[in-house]
């Protein structure tokens, strides 16, 4: 179980998508995550975090729960390297499950 962070000094950003591949493009300090979820037209489900991860969730999910789990990836993972990084970047095309 992970421990509760008691502060989270964070910002959200939205762009459009010149913006975005901008902003995916720039050099940016500590660990950077690039996070997706999908369901396909025949009802499989999954989700990637990109530092290395994919995952498949099975085809009971929506599109939203497949976001929100590989959101939540991307934080339990920066969460358990907290003492080594200064900053953290997550970018998702999820803006409901932020």
């Amino acid at each position: 179980m992970l421990e509760s962070v008691e502060y989270l000094d964070a910002m959200t950003i939205v762009e459009d998508e010149a913006g975005a591949k901008y902003e995916a493009e720039r050099q940016r300090l500590g660990l950077v995550i690039f996070t997706d979820g999908f369901r396909t037209e025949d009802g499989a489900t999954g989700y990637a975090a990109v530092w290395g991860l994919k995952v498949h969730m099975g085809r009971a999910q929506e599109a939203y729960d497949t976001e929100c789990a590989a959101i939540t990836r991307a934080l339990e993972t920066a969460a358990r390297r907290r003492n080594e990084l200064d900053h953290l970047t997550i970018f998702t095309d999820a803006q409901a499950a932020i």
